[in-house]
């Protein structure tokens, strides 16, 4: 009799996910995405989508359930194709390169305008050994310590409004030939440099794209979203495409997008561009926001928006995260293999 009751439990649960899964993936797919912005917010966190998914696969499986996993199928299918890998041991296969073959380090951090009085950030610099660091939101006290006792790891700097959330920095051990800044309302508010790699021509865009409008109430002291919208960040990715098509050979694309890997522009950078972490990182990879809390409980990250994209001059060797306190984003690191 109790066995039978859990099955019940589970095949109604499981229906109710199945059905509630179907209805806002198809959702995503009408008219309805552009005029309620409460579809494109939750694509935003769609992954957490398939939290319960885990929870009611043990269900069916303690109460042997076939009708309850059959119709568990369709969600796990998705979340296999779009996560999946980034689960399975990389070790595995990731890591093995050529001998003679360069490898860059690229690290990407949005400062959030941190100071690093406490020597953290110089500290993380010395002991991962990053080629290249892209900086985002860098404060003016940040830039001048990174001008006065970073210079010789990083001989080749070049900033761009310190002390401000456009600022940007670019710290690199190769030797920078140029240098722009396209910084505008409707542009790409990203650096680029191009570097002297063994010989080779490299360019690297460093982003900042504007972070989606979001209004946030109180409702009997619950806050709520009231608001989101982000189409005003379509601009920026129509430059940074256009950065793309005109950067010949090797090209790194890394910065704070403010945009997961759920969204439609997301998706624009991702059909000309690879992501480190997507290729040879673990897990989900949440970046943002590292430091918030509610009441007395902190909030894990639930969003993964800082990103290192590359082109089909590049492999990807390895990718991870790591917080530091000042931050409320998570810095990425990637080794990426230059194929000559």
């Amino acid at each position: 009799m109790l066995l039978r009751w859990i099955r019940w439990l589970a095949s109604g649960l499981a229906f109710v996910y199945l059905l509630g899964y179907c209805c806002w993936r198809l959702l995503l797919l009408t008219p309805l995405y552009d005029r309620d912005w409460r579809l494109p917010l939750s694509e935003v966190l769609g992954s957490w989508f398939y939290l319960p998914l885990l929870p009611l696969l043990v269900l069916g499986a303690i109460a042997r359930s076939r009708l309850a996993l059959l119709m568990l199928v369709a969600p796990l299918l998705f979340f296999a194709s779009e996560y999946g890998a980034q689960l399975l041991p990389r070790w595995l296969w990731l890591g093995r390169v050529q001998p003679g073959a360069t490898v860059v380090r690229f690290m990407t951090w949005n400062t959030h305008l941190a100071y690093d009085h406490s020597g953290e950030f110089r500290a993380l610099l010395t002991r991962q050994q990053p080629d290249l660091v892209a900086l985002q939101e860098i404060s003016y006290s940040l830039a001048r310590i990174l001008a006065d006792e970073v210079t010789v790891l990083y001989p080749y700097q070049q900033m761009y409004g310190a002390g401000s959330a456009s600022g940007l920095a670019i710290l690199s051990r190769y030797p920078i030939r140029a240098f722009e800044i396209n910084a505008g309302v409707l542009r790409c508010r990203c650096m680029r440099v191009t570097l002297d790699i063994d010989g080779q021509e490299v360019t690297v865009l460093n982003t900042h794209v504007w972070s989606p409008m979001i209004s946030i109430d109180q409702h009997r002291a619950i806050p709520r979203v009231a608001r989101f919208d982000n189409a005003h960040q379509t601009g920026n990715f129509s430059a940074l495409l256009d950065q793309i098509a005109a950067a010949p050979g090797p090209l790194i694309m890394l910065g704070d997008f403010n945009t997961t890997e759920r969204q439609p522009n997301y998706r624009r950078l991702n059909q000309l561009l690879r992501n480190a972490f997507a290729e040879a990182g673990w897990g989900m990879g949440f970046t943002f926001p590292t430091n918030a809390s509610y009441l007395t409980l902190r909030v894990p990250p639930f969003v993964r928006i800082d990103h290192i994209f590359f082109n089909d001059a590049w492999r990807a060797a390895g990718a991870w995260r790591g917080r530091l306190v000042e931050s409320d984003h998570a810095y990425v690191i990637a080794d990426l293999v230059l194929l000559h």
